[in-house]
C-alpha cells in the first residue's frame, strides 16, 4: 500500500492518481491506456493521434487525457495529494500492486485506485457481505446484527456499505463483538455519509478499513451506488441480503455477486410486510435460505480454503426438550409474542405456559423480552 508521504508529484503512483481523476476515463479504459501504452505517466504523455488507435478512447476521453496537462488539472491533482497528506491513515492500493485486494480482480472493471483508511489485511480475504434496506424492521436490524456477530467470532469479516439500517446494523454488530469489518463507500473516504454516523464510521475504521474508488471530496451523488455495490459483491465470498423491498440497491449488490460466481443467499422475513419482497424473491429464485450463521459458512465454505472453515461450520447442538417446550417453542418465531397470546396459542394454562418459558430460557431457546413478550432468538 502507497502512503502519502512516500508519493513524490513526479513518480508513477502519482501519474496513476491524476490519470484516475480525468473525467470520462473509467477502470476499463484506464487498464486499456496502461496496457497498451506501458504505464500511466505514458498514457499522460501520449499525444493526441495516439490516444485515438486505442479502443474506446474516443475524442472526448482524449482531450479530456490531454487536458490533464493543463495548470488547472495539476493544481487538482496537488490539491488530492495535500488531502491525503491531512489522514496519517490513508493508504492506496494501485492495480499493478501485487498486495492488491485479489477479491477485487475477479470484477471486469477493477478500480485502479483503490483508497483506504484504516488496514486492508490478508485475512480479510476470509469476508462475507451483508446488504439490506436502510429502513428496517426491528428484526430485520436484530437479525442482521446478530448474524454479523456470529461471523465476526469465528473469525469471517463483515462488508457493507455504511448506509443506514442493515448496513451500519450489520457492520457494529461485527465491530461490537470484537471483530473486522470493510465499509465500502460511495463518496470520497474523506467523508461520513450519512453525517450523523461520524461514531460509527470511526469504529469501522479502527477495526478494519474504510476504502473507495472515489478521489477525495467526491460527494455521495446516486450514480455512485451501484458502483461501490459491486466492490461489495467482489470483496466477500457470498453476500447475505438481510432484508430488502423488490427495488434495492441490497438486490443489485446480489445480482453483481451471481455474475462474479459468488453465493447469494437470503433472510426470510415478514411474509405481509413490503420491506421483505426483495428477500424472498431471492429465495424463490434460488439464493441459499439463512437462518442462522451456520447457514452462512455452509454457503461459502467451498469458495474458500477447506482449512479455513473447518473448525468453523458446526451446528449448534439441539438441547433436549419435554413434549410440552418442543409444543411451545414451535409456536414461536422470531416476532416477538405475549404470554397471553402463547397461552391461547397452545390452549394451556398460563401457570404452566409460564414454567415451560422459564425452562426454555433456562436452555437458551427462547428470549423474554419486556412486557411479557417472547420470541426465539436468531
Amino acid at each position: 500500500m502507497h502512503l502519502p508521504a512516500d508519493i513524490a508529484p513526479d513518480s508513477e503512483v502519482a501519474a496513476w492518481i491524476s490519470l484516475n481523476l480525468v473525467p470520462e476515463v473509467g477502470p476499463v479504459h484506464f487498464r486499456r491506456l496502461v496496457e497498451r501504452l506501458g504505464s500511466a505517466r505514458e498514457a499522460l504523455a501520449a499525444p493526441h493521434g495516439r490516444l485515438l488507435q486505442i479502443e474506446g478512447i474516443g475524442p472526448v476521453r482524449a482531450a479530456n487525457i490531454l487536458a490533464a496537462r493543463s495548470d488547472a488539472h495539476q493544481k487538482r491533482l496537488e490539491r488530492e495529494l495535500d488531502a491525503m497528506g491531512k489522514f496519517p491513515d490513508l493508504g492506496l492500493f494501485l492495480l499493478c500492486d501485487p498486495d492488491y485486494p485479489a477479491p477485487l480482480k475477479d470484477l471486469p472493471d477493477p478500480p485502479p485506485v483503490l483508497y483506504v483508511r484504516g488496514e486492508y489485511r490478508p485475512e480479510d480475504r476470509l469476508a462475507v457481505s451483508m446488504v439490506g434496506t436502510r429502513n428496517p424492521s426491528p428484526y430485520g436490524r436484530e437479525l442482521a446484527r446478530k448474524l454479523a456477530e456470529g461471523l465476526a467470532r469465528v473469525g469471517v469479516t463483515v462488508v457493507s456499505g455504511c448506509a443506514a439500517g442493515i448496513d451500519l446494523a450489520s457492520q457494529m454488530g461485527a465491530v461490537v463483538a470484537g471483530g473486522r469489518s470493510i465499509g465500502v463507500l460511495g463518496c470520497g473516504v474523506d467523508l461520513v455519509y450519512p453525517a450523523n454516523e461520524r461514531s460509527s464510521y470511526e469504529r469501522i475504521r479502527a477495526s478494519g478499513a474504510l476504502v473507495s474508488e472515489f478521489p477525495l471530496g467526491t460527494e455521495p451523488a446516486p450514480g455512485n451506488f451501484p458502483r461501490r455495490n459491486r466492490l461489495i459483491a467482489a470483496l466477500g465470498l457470498g453476500v447475505v441480503v438481510v432484508e430488502a423491498p423488490q427495488k434495492s440497491g441490497a438486490l443489485i449488490t446480489a445480482e453483481y455477486a451471481a455474475e462474479l460466481g459468488r453465493e447469494v443467499m437470503s433472510c426470510p422475513g415478514n411474509a405481509i410486510r413490503d420491506g421483505a419482497r426483495g428477500s424472498h424473491a431471492l429465495l424463490k429464485d434460488g439464493a441459499v435460505l439463512v437462518e442462522g450463521v451456520e447457514d452462512i459458512l455452509r454457503a461459502v465454505g467451498h469458495a474458500a480454503d477447506p482449512r479455513l472453515f473447518a473448525d468453523r461450520v458446526t451446528a449448534p447442538e439441539a438441547p433436549d426438550l419435554t413434549d410440552g417446550e418442543a409444543a411451545l417453542l414451535g409456536s414461536l418465531t422470531a416476532e416477538p409474542v405475549h404470554v397471553d397470546e402463547i397461552t391461547a396459542r397452545l390452549g394451556s394454562p398460563r401457570a404452566e405456559v409460564l414454567q415451560l418459558l422459564l425452562s426454555l430460557e433456562l436452555k437458551g431457546v427462547v428470549e423474554p423480552l419486556p412486557g411479557m413478550y417472547y420470541r426465539r432468538p436468531f
